[in-house]
């Protein structure tokens, strides 16, 4: 999702919604995030990544 909310921040092209639609409804959607943090323990960037996916959640939600 973050390619995706990253092409959004500097192309703000609406098809960028529906390939999110399209990718959510084959998986799961960034709202599913249930803040566990486990995804932050192997984030080689040591991302913040369920805070940076409610900025997801809002950009496409």
């Amino acid at each position: 999702f973050f390619e995706l909310y990253n092409s959004e921040k500097m192309y703000s092209l609406p098809s960028l919604h529906a390939i999110y639609g399209t990718t959510a409804a084959a998986n799961a959607p960034a709202s599913a995030c249930t803040e566990c943090e486990s995804c932050m323990a192997i984030c080689t960037q040591k991302l913040d990544i369920p805070t940076l996916l409610k900025d997801v959640v809002n950009t496409f939600e």
